[in-house]
């Protein structure tokens, strides 16, 4: 399941910024390391408060992918970074 994904990193906030996301939510999906957890990015344009939810503007974003959050592993659905996707 996991390798029809991509590991997030700067580049890929920029390209979800530059296609008109505004936000990421964060969805945990089942991972077969128990060391490390492994966070689904789904992009959209909500920016009401919702603790699974954060602003591509948030600077806890780079915190989180620059080691902040060592134990959780952050992948993506490369379909969205698709410069002709609906959202």
């Amino acid at each position: 399941m996991l390798k029809s994904y991509t590991e997030v990193n700067q580049d890929i906030i920029l390209t979800l910024k530059n296609q008109g996301y505004t936000s990421v939510e964060f969805v945990p999906r089942d991972s077969d390391d128990n060391l490390q957890a492994t966070i689904e990015l789904i992009p959209g344009s909500r920016l009401d408060f919702n603790l699974n939810v954060l602003s591509l503007d948030s600077p806890e974003i780079v915190h989180y992918l620059n080691g902040g959050a060592p134990m959780a592993r952050y992948i993506i659905n490369p379909e969205y970074l698709v410069d002709n996707i609906d959202h």
